[in-house]
């Protein structure tokens, strides 16, 4: 769409597509979405099942079950590859592989061990009552993963389609990320520094892809104890210490990937610090 040889308008331009124009020779044009029309507006959308992904993985697993020791280690080593993740509308209508990039889902690596061990406080002290040292159990789930990928864009209608989502700025070096806990040029907590991109260019769509570097990586372990008490045959007391995130490791959610946003690049959120809980149980 050719903007610029509508030279009487003086207000052609960005975000200026449900526009009605008048020419120089008197001429009115309403609107420059030569697809769609100026029927189809902010509130509007279209839909059109030509989305494709594509998912390859690696898959391997470790198991032991035992009397008294009980684990599972499962490793994942995936790449999956899309242009419309979660039924987004991220599809450039002018031309899909534009859009075609990480889904939204990708983990690079991905390793999770859960683990239970009956542990033999009776053999331990064999002269201590059994309801005492019978029926303790630590369990605990272990994830080491990568992050998900940052989703770009860029507001403002650079590209002079009306359709925002499908914008994001120009890659104009390489991406460096960092320890989210640091500083950057706009601010604390910077995760990636934006000096690796650039504003794209008027009635263009912007060279960075969509998706293609990963956020801040997830170290998680939840870890329980567990004792149950036995009355009779049919009745028993169960007692449970739960801590979620043990270790209080900081688990950074993505950083802003809105170039146009002055938190780019920069941490704003995370997930939850520990937390722990008691729980009782009476079983008859």
């Amino acid at each position: 769409m050719q903007l610029n040889q509508l030279g009487a308008t003086p207000t052609c331009g960005r975000n200026g597509e449900q526009t009605t124009y008048t020419l120089p020779d008197g001429s009115q044009v309403f609107g420059t979405r030569d697809r769609l029309g100026p029927a189809f507006g902010s509130g509007n959308s279209f839909t059109s099942n030509v989305a494709n992904s594509n998912y390859n993985s690696l898959q391997a697993s470790v198991e032991r079950k035992a009397a008294n020791v009980t684990f599972l280690l499962a490793y994942t080593y995936s790449k999956g590859i899309d242009n419309s993740s979660g039924f987004c509308q991220w599809v450039n209508f002018s031309n899909y592989r534009l859009t075609r990039a990480l889904s939204s889902y990708d983990l690079t690596h991905n390793f999770v061990a859960s683990y239970n061990w009956a542990v033999p406080f009776d053999h331990l002290f064999s002269g201590a009552p059994k309801q005492l040292t019978q029926g303790w159990q630590f369990i605990g789930i272990s994830r080491f993963s990568s992050g998900f990928p940052i989703s770009l864009s860029q507001n403002g209608d650079y590209s002079l389609v009306g359709e925002g989502s499908t914008d994001t700025p120009n890659v104009v070096g390489q991406v460096r990320t960092q320890d989210p806990r640091n500083p950057g040029p706009n601010g604390p907590n910077t995760y990636f520094l934006p000096d690796a991109f650039d504003s794209q260019d008027l009635g263009r769509f912007g060279t960075a892809n969509r998706r293609f570097f990963h956020g801040p990586g997830i170290l998680n372990t939840d870890f329980a104890v567990l004792k149950s008490t036995k009355f009779t045959e049919t009745m028993a007391l169960e007692f449970r210490v739960e801590f979620f995130n043990i270790f209080n490791h900081a688990q950074f959610k993505n950083p802003s990937g809105n170039f146009s946003s002055s938190n780019f690049g920069i941490v704003t959120s995370a997930r939850d610090p520990r937390i722990g809980q008691l729980s009782m149980k009476f079983l008859w």
